[in-house]
């Protein structure tokens, strides 16, 4: 997106409106990276409590 058509939108519609825009779709992006390292963590402790059970078995 160029600054042309940011200053564009901001003349049309208001920079409150831009600015929320803008705030929301920062913290989806954020929200998702983090729903994917939360993911990865309870992978891995899954995978260290089979471990540390087969351990016990064995």
């Amino acid at each position: 997106m160029s600054i042309d058509q940011i200053v564009a939108m901001i003349s049309s519609v208001g920079f409150p409106i831009i600015a929320c825009v803008g705030l929301y779709h920062m913290v989806t992006k954020t929200l998702k990276s983090l729903q994917d390292v939360v993911q990865a963590n309870t992978d891995a402790i899954q995978r260290m409590i089979d471990t540390l059970k087969n351990a016990k078995k064995g």
